[in-house]
């Protein structure tokens, strides 16, 4: 049945299917405005930037995360271990608190307690009620 199901995963994305496990499985971070976990060609949720989800398989530029039963993009999220670099960037070019409330939510995912809780002052000082 499963891998039925993961034919109809891969015809439904318009590529051959090649799914492979991720080990160890991806933490990421969303980026994108508008990202949307797909089951097949079917929308099922849409996510906010600053979410944090787990890859464990990857088809293409297409990984799944069994969070939210289904596929995204890699075009809509950065890897975890790279996120406080790149929000670090968009804060010395154009800080928001936006910004710094998505790179609280990085370092508190890894473990950079001290370092979240002043983003995260930074965050609601700039008017983040998040």
């Amino acid at each position: 049945m499963w891998s039925l199901w993961f034919v109809s995963i891969g015809a439904a994305l318009g590529d051959d299917v090649s799914i492979s496990d991720i080990e160890p499985p991806q933490r990421v971070l969303v980026i994108s405005q508008v990202t949307r976990v797909m089951q097949g060609d079917t929308p099922t949720v849409s996510l906010k930037p600053g979410q944090l989800m787990t890859f464990t398989k990857a088809n293409g530029d297409w990984r799944y995360t069994p969070e939210f039963r289904g596929w995204v993009s890699v075009r809509d999220v950065i890897p975890l271990e790279k996120s406080i670099d790149y929000f670090s960037k968009i804060i010395g070019e154009q800080p928001s608190s936006a910004a710094f409330h998505h790179r609280a939510i990085a370092q508190i995912a890894l473990g950079n307690f001290e370092n979240a809780l002043s983003d995260m002052n930074q965050a609601i000082e700039g008017g983040d009620k998040s």
